[in-house]
């Protein structure tokens, strides 16, 4: 126990540090997650005033019990596509444990509902397995593809315009986070 508090306190202040980048709000309410796909008149849509659009999106936990947290990136997956967000542009963290499974009563087919469709089917697979861990995650963000151990090498390489999206899906309450293959 006393690890994982030393590894929560050792985490809080890098993660509050990519937050607190400048003296603008960088945490947006829900009200304001539809400007992510339909900017106003003002801040344009392609220019490069906009910026680029990015999304990191990682489940953090593995097998078939936790079908939720995977089904959930998958289906964030297909609405950034869906919203306009570039393939190039999304990085994707996920187990990549539960579509094969043999526990699954539809091999090869993730849903995000009862009777769904299959929201597996064409996201990538950037980061799998041990390759979901908090260094690559933290190296993805950063854009510090020299820091990565292992996965497709896909960074975030935003500049001081683009707006970044980061969906994690895992356990969690308060003072507490289930973070990738190790916890933290």
């Amino acid at each position: 126990m006393t690890h994982v508090v030393s590894t929560v306190v050792s985490f809080l202040p890098l993660f509050l540090s990519l937050l607190v980048v400048s003296s603008e709000d960088v945490i947006r309410l829900p009200s304001q997650a539809s400007k992510f796909f339909h900017p106003t008149e003002d801040e344009g849509d392609d220019s490069s005033s906009a910026g680029t659009k990015w999304a990191v999106l990682v489940a953090g936990s593995r097998g078939y019990w936790n079908y939720r947290h995977q089904a959930d990136v998958c289906h964030a997956y297909q609405l950034l596509r869906k919203g306009g967000v570039k393939e190039e542009n999304i990085v994707v963290f996920m187990y990549d444990d539960i579509a094969k499974n043999k526990e699954n009563p539809r091999p090869g087919i993730i849903i995000n509902s009862p009777n769904g469709d299959d929201v597996y089917n064409g996201v990538p697979k950037d980061y799998t397995g041990n390759d979901v861990n908090v260094g690559n995650l933290f190296a993805v963000i950063l854009g510090n593809k020299t820091a990565l151990k292992g996965g497709s090498g896909k960074v975030v390489d935003s500049g001081p315009n683009d707006h970044i999206f980061i969906y994690y899906s895992d356990h969690g309450g308060p003072g507490v986070l289930g973070v990738l293959s190790r916890g933290l």
